[in-house]
């Protein structure tokens, strides 16, 4: 038996049979059906990856070391991705990424936590806004969760350091 050591899963909302899980060792978004217990590559080529999501066009994967994440449709194939290893970092982390986790938050929104850059990504790729939020290095973010009280149109006002990442 081999270790998946899955940092993702959740259950495809088209297809209650059919859930989803990425794992970290093997570099593999895979999916998974309850009854027969059968799995299938959905992705491979992927490194140290965490978070696989549905998003309203599919789901996406964080492609932790590779610095990107990676946008699939309700077919499971490619059709965007997005990499934050171009934007600016300190030079002792030239070498580094580590992207931790990209969540979706709702009216075309997603954040993603960068941990060399110490900071959160928020964006919304069909408006192309980006913000950078700074966060403190000496804490460790695993995950941005939606708090539905929160209006998100705020994205695309001024405030904070804007990057862009490509």
């Amino acid at each position: 038996h081999m270790t998946l050591q899955m940092n993702g899963a959740y259950y495809d909302e088209d297809d209650k049979n059919i859930f989803y899980i990425v794992s970290f060792l093997l570099g593999q978004a895979l999916s998974v059906d309850r009854k027969t217990g059968q799995s299938k590559v959905v992705l491979k080529g992927l490194v140290n990856p965490h978070g696989f999501i549905q998003t309203p066009d599919g789901r996406a994967v964080t492609d932790t070391a590779h610095g990107r994440v990676v946008w699939l449709n309700k077919r499971n194939q490619k059709i965007r991705v997005l990499y934050f290893s171009g934007a600016a970092k300190d030079e002792s982390m030239h070498r580094i990424e580590w992207l931790q986790h990209t969540s979706y938050l709702g009216d075309g929104v997603y954040a993603t936590i960068d941990s060399v850059r110490y900071g959160v990504w928020l964006f919304n790729l069909n408006r192309k806004i980006k913000r950078f939020i700074p966060i403190d290095p000496d804490t460790s973010y695993q995950e941005i969760i939606r708090d539905l009280r929160t209006n998100l149109k705020r994205l695309d006002r001024t405030g904070g350091r804007t990057t862009d990442p490509e």
